[in-house]
């Protein structure tokens, strides 16, 4: 199956655990995390043209970049937001099973992140039959790496004035 890869620079945290901060300020850093995986996920489809030839289902897997391993049930409540903008860019319901399959993994690194893989599935919106298995110089069925520049942080936070509709 056709496969694209990314890297988003954001730290995953997770709040479940002992993190009590204010309701407005996780809400925030959820809807952050939400468009700015929707933002490179587009950014990436588009770059190899991915988005006009392939439909459901999808398998993503979402891979948490840190300096130490978080708990396994945390990483998928961690990664919440990024699964909501990725299912959201792909225009599926992130709950359908059937058009798309979540997996999560861990890396320890020295930088924070998050890598994203989605293959896509074998079925071609344009010619509507299933590629070839043993075809190997399809260049549909070759894995590509799409390279996304990470977005500045000003142009995805809103200030304060245009939140409250203020001049």
């Amino acid at each position: 199956m056709p496969t694209i890869s990314f890297t988003i620079p954001l730290h995953l945290k997770s709040i479940a655990n002992g993190s009590h901060g204010h309701w407005k300020a996780k809400a925030f850093a959820k809807k952050r995390q939400r468009e700015v995986a929707n933002i490179h996920t587009i950014a990436a489809l588009l770059e190899v043209n991915a988005h006009l030839n392939y439909s459901p289902p999808y398998a993503v897997t979402i891979t948490r970049i840190g300096k130490r391993q978080m708990d396994d049930d945390n990483i998928a409540y961690a990664a919440k937001a990024v699964r909501d903008g990725i299912a959201e860019a792909l225009g599926v319901n992130d709950g359908d099973r059937k058009a798309i399959t979540f997996q999560y993994a861990q890396e320890i690194g020295t930088e924070y992140g998050v890598r994203i893989n989605i293959q896509f599935g074998a079925e071609s919106k344009t010619s509507g039959e299933l590629p070839s298995a043993g075809n190997a110089s399809d260049p549909a069925l070759k894995p590509v790496a799409a390279s996304v520049t990470p977005l500045r942080r000003s142009r995805l936070v809103k200030s304060s004035k245009m939140d409250w509709g203020r001049a």
